[in-house]
């Protein structure tokens, strides 16, 4: 049985296609421009105007990443480490709870 006939097709629209090459892309995007398993930035000195990104670049681009990343999530990992410490006080002070919460 094919679930799919069973559900009313969505049109969707015209999709939309990148058609420009990848050097095109990266000059375009700029710096970080991520072709073909490796990332590229514009360097007008570089044959073609592309170049790869050095190790260097690419790891203070991750440490960026990871960095934004860890700023936005703060928020949501200080309210979880208060809740896991407030339900591990209680846990605490219940001497007949094992780790898990079930009384014995």
């Amino acid at each position: 049985m094919n679930h799919l006939e069973n559900h009313p097709r969505v049109d969707v629209g015209e999709v939309w296609t990148d058609e420009r090459g990848d050097r095109e892309r990266v000059v375009a995007e700029g710096s970080g421009a991520f072709v073909g398993g490796m990332w590229f930035t514009p360097d007008a000195t570089a044959e073609g105007g592309v170049r790869p990104l050095t190790v260097a670049e690419v790891n203070r681009f991750a440490d960026l990443i990871r960095s934004s990343q860890t700023d936005a999530l703060e928020p949501d990992l200080s309210e979880a480490r208060s809740a896991e410490a407030r339900s591990g006080d209680a846990r605490a002070d219940d001497a007949t709870a094992d780790d898990g919460g079930w009384e014995r």
